[in-house]
Parts: structure tokens; sequence; C-alpha cells
């Protein structure tokens, strides 16, 4: 993608972090635009961006509104835990294809994909990450 086609963000710094920012630019003789992509760069290799397929089942999770009436599992996808789901349905291949093409599309590999089960903010998620090998597919647990 070249630098013209990557998506701009404006952002509003303090005088000090500006300060900083410059410093650190001309210091690592950089722009303070590579500088910028340097840092986040970083922290999303301390935290990576996933793409999440949560599991919802009847037994544990029917109270929620969008569980539909008379399904076993339902499934949403998302980007990151926290954001809003921009998927839903209630079969898992649907859902884990929605998600497959997101991380395609955002550039990220096939390990951002994660499948999530249990209620959430519980201890007890049980995290599953798809990772491809060269010649097939492989179902990764990750804990």
């Amino acid at each position: 993608m070249k630098a013209t086609d990557q998506p701009k963000i404006i952002i509003r710094l303090t005088p000090a972090q500006k300060a900083w920012l410059e410093y650190n630019a001309k210091c690592n003789n950089r722009s303070q635009t590579a500088e910028m992509q340097r840092l986040v760069q970083e922290e999303m290799k301390r935290d990576p961006l996933r793409i999440r397929v949560h599991e919802y089942n009847s037994e544990s999770d029917a109270f929620f509104d969008f569980f539909p009436e008379g399904a076993e599992r339902f499934f949403t996808v998302s980007v990151g835990e926290c954001a809003d789901e921009f998927f839903e349905t209630p079969d898992c291949e649907q859902a884990i294809k929605a998600a497959k093409d997101k991380a395609e599309a955002l550039g990220l590999g096939p390990r951002a994909v994660m499948l999530t089960t249990g209620p959430d903010n519980c201890d007890r998620v049980v995290v599953k990450s798809f990772a491809q090998t060269p010649n097939s597919k492989k179902l990764v647990v990750i804990k």
C-alpha cells in the first residue's frame, strides 16, 4: 500500500509530547510520522490486534437479547475484545470465514483470528487461535 493510500489520523499532543516526539524522531533519524508508526508497531507487538469470534451457547448465554430462539449455539465476530460485533450468525464456519476475511482486509496474519467460548470477562474463557500451516489448517489452543 502506498503511503498516500494509508488511512490518516489527526491527533492532539501536549507541548511536552510534541517536543518528545520531535526529539525522538530526530535522534532516530526518522520523520515524526515514521516515529509514530514505529511506536504504534511496538505497542501492537506487545498487545496484538485480534479478530474475536465468540461462541455463545443456549445453556449459559440464552438470556442475551440477540440469542436466537431455538438455537443451540450463536457466534459474534468483533475486532478486538471490546469492540462492537460486526457479524452475527448461528453458523461457526460463517463466523470464522468472516473473521478471517476481516483479518486479511486489515493485513493481519491468520493467528489474529481467535475463537472464545464461555462468559465474557471470565477466567475460564477458552481461547483458540486459528493458524494455518503450509498444507493444512491447524487449531491451536492458547490459554
